[in-house]
Formats: C-alpha cells, sequence, structure tokens
C-alpha cells in the first residue's frame, strides 16, 4: 500500500513521517518513538556509525557509538553541532 506524507520545513528543521533508521526499510515502527522498526530492532544496540559492527557503548558524552576512539569523537562533533551556539551561528 502507498501512504501519502507531507513534510513540514520550520525554522530551518525538516520534519516527516517516523520510519527505520535501517536505509530503504518501509516497514513501520511499533511505536513514533522507535528508531527501528520490528524486523530490524536487533539493530538498535549497535553503532550508529556506518559499517561497523560492534555495540554501544555507553559513556558520560556518548550514546550511540562504540568504544573505538573516532566513532565517540564523531558522535561528540555531532551533539555540539545541536548545541545553541552552533546553531545560532548557523542561523546568522
Amino acid at each position: 500500500s502507498v501512504e501519502k506524507f507531507q513534510v513540514i520545513v520550520s525554522g530551518g528543521i525538516t520534519m516527516g513521517h517516523p520510519c527505520c533508521k535501517s536505509f530503504r526499510c518501509t516497514d513501520p515502527l511499533l511505536h513514533s518513538r522507535n528508531h527501528f522498526c520490528y524486523t530490524h530492532q536487533n539493530l538498535a544496540d549497535i553503532c550508529a556509525v556506518d559499517q561497523c559492527v560492534l555495540k554501544i557503548v555507553l559513556t558520560p558524552t556518548t550514546k550511540q557509538s562504540c568504544n573505538d576512539p573516532a566513532h565517540c569523537a564523531m558522535e561528540e562533533a555531532a551533539n555540539q553541532q545541536g548545541q545553541s551556539m552552533f546553531a545560532l551561528t548557523d542561523h546568522l
């Protein structure tokens, strides 16, 4: 079945319907707060970096990467971009 959705752009933020993080997966999520569908829920505890198959290791500064220092640095840099000074500079 084909589903229709609309994208809303507001203040530089693009929002669409919640979908599985697995590339090109069209299966529905069990809950809108989930990141993976039922088929791909085994990927929920795997590092967010592409091609990495290691499990997530929680630290005070990271929640989605393994213990590889390069992967931790990538997540920390992505988190910093969401902070207010980065966002304000980007909007200016």
